[in-house]
């Protein structure tokens, strides 16, 4: 009888103990999921930063390294769109730099007319094929903001792979396009998104 109330005894302070190992493990899964921990490229609503599009899809063995917030790398993309006045399509091709600015390098269109950039400073104009460059741009913009066109067809292209903004976004709304930290969550709701088109 002794035995039997002593058993008791012992499972009854095994329980809390059970108990507070659960609710630590769940603590800890929740924070790994939950919290922005890891720097990626991003394209989101500036309205609604929930609505989130990951066009970079790093590989697994970059984990780490995005979580300890030490990716370096340049994440180099391209956005394209129609041009308003000349109905031509302009390609400005862009690098995401590691502190989230925007460096656009070149833009690449198809016609020369009004609304189009001239050449100043080091800028120059190459024939490439059936375009025209304007090279040595290197306009840096600390936060490149733009809204989604209906006209103008607003696409990013960045690793391989294009996406139309407005598939993502409502017409007019105001986008970002940079660097932020997002929880491990969303960038596994990302690949999933991603793996289905």
């Amino acid at each position: 009888m002794k035995r039997a109330a002593r058993d008791t005894a012992r499972s009854a302070g095994r329980a809390p103990v059970a108990l507070a190992a659960f609710a630590a493990c769940a603590l800890l899964v929740s924070a790994v999921l939950f919290v922005p921990i890891l720097s990626a490229f991003c394209v989101y609503d500036a309205g609604n930063p929930g609505s989130t599009l990951l066009p970079d899809k790093p590989d697994l063995a970059a984990v780490p390294s995005l979580i300890a917030g030490a990716r370096t790398a340049e994440t180099g993309f391209v956005v394209s769109y129609t041009h308003s006045v000349n109905k031509g399509r302009v390609r400005d091709y862009c690098v995401l730099l590691p502190d989230g600015s925007v460096l656009v390098t070149k833009t690449r269109f198809v016609s020369y007319g009004a609304g189009m950039p001239e050449p100043e400073g080091s800028e120059v104009f190459a024939v490439d094929g059936e375009y025209i460059e304007l090279r040595n741009v290197n306009l840096r913009i600390p936060r490149l903001v733009l809204r989604v066109g209906v006209i103008a067809d607003h696409e990013i292209e960045c690793a391989g792979r294009v996406f139309a903004l407005s598939d993502y976004f409502e017409p007019q709304s105001a986008v970002v396009i940079g660097r932020r930290k997002i929880p491990l969550i969303d960038y596994i709701r990302s690949n999933r998104m991603n793996a289905k088109e």
